[in-house]
């Protein structure tokens, strides 16, 4: 079903590749950057041009330190289309493994298998992941040390 809230619109191109999505939810967007802010990571808006730099324009003050409230709430107005999270010690530790496609990801698998961290894989699986459009993976997780 395509949104019919005024707090959405069409994405730029017609349909995300492989998503089925048609529309921005801006609504969703902010408050999923607000709760990502909340729970300690340090998010960034991300260009409107389907790029993923971020739509800031020195971004690299934000690799020690997180924006704060009033700034974020500044970075979210208005119609963003996307979000980014800067990993590193900024974020509490956040580090994010990628695979740029399922083929790599495959790979990796199979040879985890043969070297015996199956069981690190399913730590990782069971925690936060994400597709990614062009069918690849992101693994997220904090370290503690």
């Amino acid at each position: 079903m395509t949104p019919t809230h005024e707090d959405t619109a069409p994405l730029k191109g017609g349909e995300l590749t492989g998503t089925g999505l048609t529309h921005v939810d801006f609504a969703l967007i902010r408050q999923t950057a607000h709760d990502a802010y909340a729970a300690g990571l340090c998010v960034l808006p991300a260009a409107d041009d389907g790029s993923k730099r971020p739509a800031v324009a020195k971004w690299g003050n934000y690799q020690t330190a997180r924006p704060d409230k009033k700034t974020m709430t500044r970075l979210f107005a208005g119609d963003r289309h996307g979000l980014g999270v800067v990993c590193g010690a900024v974020s509490g530790n956040l580090e994010m493994f990628e695979f740029d496609s399922a083929p790599a990801e495959e790979l990796f698998r199979e040879l985890a298998a043969i070297t015996g961290l199956s069981t690190l894989l399913e730590c990782l699986d069971r925690g936060y992941s994400e597709r990614t459009p062009g069918g690849g993976l992101h693994w997220l997780y904090r370290l503690t040390e």
